[in-house]
């Protein structure tokens, strides 16, 4: 293989690498309008590079050439349309000063941070990550003695084989004490059903979560989260299936392209044999 061939090679993989990094840059971000024109300058000089670089060095006929333009066009597209259309993700936040007493009896008062973070939107059948922090408690000692997990109002856990007695377990998330007085929750549920959710707070325990009405210690007041039908989960789903076959299709158009410019562009050499 001599060096030419090793540059078209290495041209050819940086056209590539260069127009999906493009696709990615522009499906995720906002640019300006000259950036964008900027970059489309570039990648066209490569690939006219690796025209030149084809046909002058390689000795490579116009129908071989526009082949290869295509392929290495149409790769990166289809690699797009794999890893590079993404699910936009949705957070929500609440912050609420929480008073209530625990299940032994003790009154605590602390502040409440909740993050809760998806792929697409909160919608039932769509799993939910949830992060919360716990800070300025009223209280000295381990709140971890009087409170070991939160629940939310039909939440469940993401595995599915959480299952005691044919009935589906309940999901909760412990809580954690970070020191300096700080306590965390970290971790995902999932929803089967619309949902305006509240807090559950619960007792340390160990095993799982079984009871069918947690209504008697959900912490009422405004809902911290509103969990959708599980049509707006297959929406965004379908969605983003068909924006992926999109560019697969687009890919396949691309390569579809080279008769057409097979028949603009002539191969030089089958004119002289026909002469």
């Amino acid at each position: 293989m001599n060096r030419w061939n090793v540059a078209i090679i290495f041209l050819s993989c940086l056209c590539s690498v260069t127009a999906f990094t493009t696709l990615y840059y522009l499906g995720n971000a906002v640019a300006e309008w000259y950036v964008i024109l900027l970059v489309i300058i570039g990648i066209v000089i490569e690939y006219l590079v690796l025209i030149k670089i084809a046909k002058t060095k390689n000795g490579l006929i116009p129908s071989q050439i526009s082949a290869l333009v295509l392929i290495f066009l149409a790769i990166p597209i289809f690699g797009y349309a794999i890893i590079g259309v993404s699910i936009p993700q949705t957070q929500w936040f609440r912050s609420l000063d929480v008073a209530m007493a625990c299940p032994d009896g003790t009154n605590v008062f602390f502040h409440l941070d909740l993050n809760f973070s998806t792929s697409g939107v909160f919608s039932a059948e769509n799993p939910i990550h949830v992060n919360a922090l716990i800070y300025n408690l009223n209280i000295t000692d381990d709140l971890t003695k009087h409170l070991g997990a939160i629940s939310f109002t039909n939440a469940f856990n993401i595995n599915e084989k959480n299952v005691v007695g044919g009935v589906l377990a309940y999901g909760f998330l412990p809580i954690y004490n970070d020191g300096n007085g700080q306590y965390s929750v970290d971790g995902k549920l999932i929803w089967h059903q619309s949902e305006k959710c509240y807090i559950i707070p619960l007792p340390p325990f160990q095993g799982n979560l079984t009871a069918k009405n947690y209504d008697s210690v959900q912490l009422y007041g405004d809902p911290v989260l509103y969990v959708s039908s599980t049509a707006d989960t297959l929406a965004f789903r379908t969605n983003h299936v068909i924006l992926q076959l999109t560019y697969v299709v687009i890919g396949f158009s691309v390569i579809m392209l080279h008769p057409i410019l097979k028949e603009l562009f002539p191969d030089s050499k089958l004119h002289k044999k026909k002469k």
